[in-house]
């Protein structure tokens, strides 16, 4: 199993997800999200990111094992919200962070 495969996998298994919750979060088929997770797929870089959203993460950050220490107010942002991630409002020096009506992570 590579290094992606196997943070997919810690992602998910972190939360006690099924792959079927995974893959309604991520919008992937069921099927698909086992094939990230044992390599027998290779994600592309939006797929990467679609799971990085969930957990409220950028890429960077998700990939370096950032999903286990996301904050449970921010995990399972909708993949439809647009604006920023929460590594970004940490980086405005945001003292609270909220959701707008879209779903979308706003700094105060």
């Amino acid at each position: 199993m590579d290094r992606e495969a196997r943070i997919l996998k810690q992602a998910r298994l972190g939360l006690d997800l099924s792959p079927r919750e995974m893959a309604d979060l991520v919008g992937f088929e069921e099927s698909h999200v086992e094939a990230l997770e044992t390599g027998a797929a290779e994600p592309s870089t939006d797929q990467l990111d679609r799971y990085a959203r969930v957990f409220g993460l950028s890429l960077r950050r998700f990939l370096a094992g950032g999903a286990e220490g996301a904050p449970p107010s921010v995990l399972f942002r909708s993949l439809h919200a647009e604006g920023q991630c929460f590594d970004d409002l940490l980086q405005t020096g945001a003292s609270s962070v909220r959701f707008n009506t879209a779903g979308a992570l706003k700094g105060e």
